[in-house]
Parts: C-alpha cells; structure tokens; sequence
C-alpha cells in the first residue's frame, strides 16, 4: 500500500493525484493487453470452429462416401452370388442332360452293335494301314501301335464311360 505524506488537513493532494494517475494508466495498459488478448482469443475461437465445420463437413462427405462404397460392394456380392448360382445350376443341368443322354446312347441295343462294328471296323482299317505301310514304306515298326499310345488319341472307351465326373472335369478348368 502506498504511504502518502501527511499534510496540513490530509494527504498531499499532488501526490494522490500522481498515484491515482499511475494506478489508472497501469490499469488501462492491464486492460488493453486484456482486450487485445481476448481478441487474439476470439479470432481463435473463429479459426477453429470454422476448421470444425470443415472437418464436420468432410466427415460427413467421407461417411456417406464408406456407405455409398459398403452399399456397391454388397451389391456386387449379391450379383456375383446370384451369377455364380445360376451358372452352378447350369453346369448341373448340362451334366445331367450329358449323364441322361449317354446312358440313353450306351443302352440302346442298335447303338451297342453298331459300336462294335465300328470297332471291328476300325481294327481292320488299322490293319490294312499297317499292311501298307510295311509293304509300301518298308517300315518294321507297328505305326498304329504308335498311334493307340498317344495320350492325345481319343478314346471312345474313355467318351462312352468317363473315369471323372463333369463336375470334376469343371473344377479342373476352373469353371466352379
């Protein structure tokens, strides 16, 4: 506390003056630091909560963007779901009906005889060709013989009573 000197009938007018005057001018150099800091404070306050919204404003962008992206992506599954059921069923059908007619072409008696004739048939082709081609080409070796070891050779053996099953045959391919 200041200590003023003690005059005749109070305190030094002068000197209260000049205290008061300094308390005032303290006091209003407090104040504008305080006004100006709170500005600073305020144009802060501004920045972020534009900043917010902004972020507001993305976040909502970015959510309705991860909706939109899981709502496509369940919509693709389900086709894709939906193809593959289809194609499933297809592939079935196709095997059944393959399963049907092959039984129905191996229990015909009429089919089973003209088999064995074909094969008879082929077996004297076979033959006649290696007859030819010893006799014309001087050959020793069995060429059909040749030709029946072949993995590339269709077997109709193999046509007529398949060891896999279509459905095998599909996985192998990479259809199912």
């Amino acid at each position: 506390m200041a200590r003023f000197s003690i005059v005749k009938k109070g305190y030094s007018i002068d000197e209260v003056e000049g205290f008061i005057t300094k308390i005032l001018s303290l006091t209003e150099e407090k104040l504008a630091e305080q006004t100006s800091r709170i500005k600073l404070l305020k144009g802060e306050i501004n920045d972020l909560t534009n900043q917010k919204a902004e972020l507001k404003a993305r976040e909502a962008s970015v959510s309705q963007a991860l909706f939109e992206a899981m709502r496509r992506s369940n919509e693709i599954d389900r086709a894709i779901e939906a193809r593959y059921s289809i194609e499933l069923n297809r592939l079935k059908a196709f095997r059944r009906r393959f399963s049907d007619l092959l039984s129905d072409i191996t229990d015909r008696p009429e089919i089973s005889v003209k088999l064995s004739q074909f094969d008879e048939k082929v077996k004297d082709i076979e033959s006649e060709i290696e007859t030819v081609m010893i006799e014309e080409f001087n050959l020793d070796q069995n060429p059909i013989s040749d030709l029946k070891e072949s993995s590339d050779a269709f077997d109709l053996d193999e046509a007529i009573n398949p060891k896999e099953t279509l459905e095998d045959i599909c996985r192998e391919l990479g259809l199912i």
